[in-house]
């Protein structure tokens, strides 16, 4: 499962080839600061349950049932995009604002 620490670590990006059973194919990307760098495996997910978080410890969870397939490379394109598009995003109004 992917697990994170100050925004570096492994976490799913990424929801298609969705089928009957509720399951879909996302990928596993190793991440900085929440920003997919490296993909790492694809994954068919089934979510077991909902998710839960506990605002005592402030943690979340979720179980799922996780099955291994080739690595997606239009998901993989396609995540790299968005986050392309979110960078591209922030420095436009950065610059609109005049902080550069």
């Amino acid at each position: 499962m992917p697990k994170t620490l100050n925004g570096i670590g492994t976490r799913f990006y990424g929801k298609q080839d969705f089928e009957s059973d509720g399951s879909y194919v996302t990928t596993k990307f190793f991440v900085m600061f929440l920003f997919p760098i490296l993909p790492l495996q694809s994954y068919r997910v089934l979510q077991k349950e909902e998710r839960s978080f506990n605002w005592l410890l402030m943690t979340e969870s979720q179980e799922y049932s996780i099955k291994k397939v080739p690595l997606n490379i239009k998901q993989i394109v396609k995540v790299y995009f968005i986050g392309f598009l979110i960078i591209f995003s922030i420095f436009l109004a950065l610059h609109i604002l005049g902080a550069f």
